[in-house]
């Protein structure tokens, strides 16, 4: 009786050792399921704020619109809620170079960037004529010695046709002969690709960067307008300075329109000028948007961007995590 009363007891024991290992085990997964239901539910809100974010981005371009007010500076917002914050942050596409309006006649402005951010003119003058071989539906070489019409196009070992087509993605830049990392790094904030169908070159100068300026400005010099680079040069740092008004601030009530009423130039720098009004455009309509929901706690966040047109409230392009 006492060896049968042993072997109970230790079955009980064994028994309640296996039930608390069960119960652990079940607290443990069930504490896991729950801490993962909490961060798909942040998840879910950080998402949600990001979306409040985007559609107060797209009223006030609606309010713009309607109000005919000219905005030249992309506004930003930061809103707070009880739970979480959003911050939205606009930019300009307009001010950029527009790889899909590259052309025979003007892709040495593309040159002349590439040029400026420290690329060689040899390199820089094969990238330029690669990226319009790259874009355009003919077959025969912008640069004739290149022969890039015909390749190579692609990346590392992988080798592709000319793709006849719109460029979709900046990142195309590095199917493009002679393109690396660093120089795509180096000229990724001065391009865009929108729109994608683009019959002619326009640039919002009232908002263009300084290498954006300068790549426009020296393209245009030369025999035709009796103009040097220096010429180009110095018309943009008179240009950025009229930008930025008294205050030396752009983007404030003080700031001057690109005239040759309002900038004290030369006859040369005035060639300069009025060629770059062939590109030029007032208003910008194409517009890029980076949206952040976020939960107080600063530990979920969800992130959109889009790039916009802004007279038809279009989405050209949309990406969110």
């Amino acid at each position: 009786m006492n060896r049968e009363s042993g072997s109970v007891l230790i079955v009980a024991v064994w028994m309640l050792a296996i039930l608390f290992l069960l119960t652990m085990s079940l607290s443990r997964q069930a504490n896991q399921e729950l801490l993962l239901v909490k961060y798909s539910l942040q998840k879910m809100q950080a998402r949600y704020f990001a979306w409040a974010g985007f559609h107060y981005a797209i009223a006030r371009i609606s309010e713009e619109q309607i109000s005919d007010k000219v905005n030249q500076e992309p506004f930003s917002c930061d809103i707070k809620f009880a739970q979480g914050q959003v911050g939205c942050k606009m930019s300009d596409e307009d001010n950029k170079l527009n790889l899909n309006a590259l052309n025979l006649q003007n892709y040495r402005i593309l040159k002349e960037l590439l040029v400026i951010v420290g690329v060689q003119e040899e390199q820089a003058l094969q990238i330029a004529a690669s990226a319009v071989d790259w874009r355009d539906e003919d077959q025969v070489p912008v640069w004739g010695v290149s022969q890039t019409e015909e390749g190579p196009f692609g990346l590392g070992e992988q080798r592709l046709p000319a793709k006849n087509r719109p460029f979709n993605s900046l990142y195309e830049l590095m199917f493009l002969k002679d393109m690396t990392p660093e120089i795509y790094e180096k000229i990724r904030s001065f391009v865009t690709v929108y729109p994608r169908r683009a019959s002619n070159l326009k640039v919002n100068l009232s908002t263009a960067s300084r290498e954006v300026l300068l790549a426009l400005a020296r393209n245009f010099t030369g025999p035709l307008t009796n103009t040097s680079p220096e010429d180009a040069d110095t018309l943009v740092t008179k240009v950025l300075a009229s930008r930025a008004g008294l205050d030396k601030i752009e983007g404030t009530s003080d700031d001057q329109p690109i005239t040759e009423k309002n900038l004290s130039i030369t006859v040369a720098e005035k060639n300069v000028l009025r060629a770059l009004s062939q590109v030029q455009i007032k208003n910008s309509r194409f517009v890029s948007m980076q949206v952040t929901g976020e939960m107080n706690s600063g530990q979920r966040k969800s992130h959109m961007s889009a790039v916009l047109d802004k007279e038809t409230l279009t989405v050209l392009s949309w990406r969110n995590d």
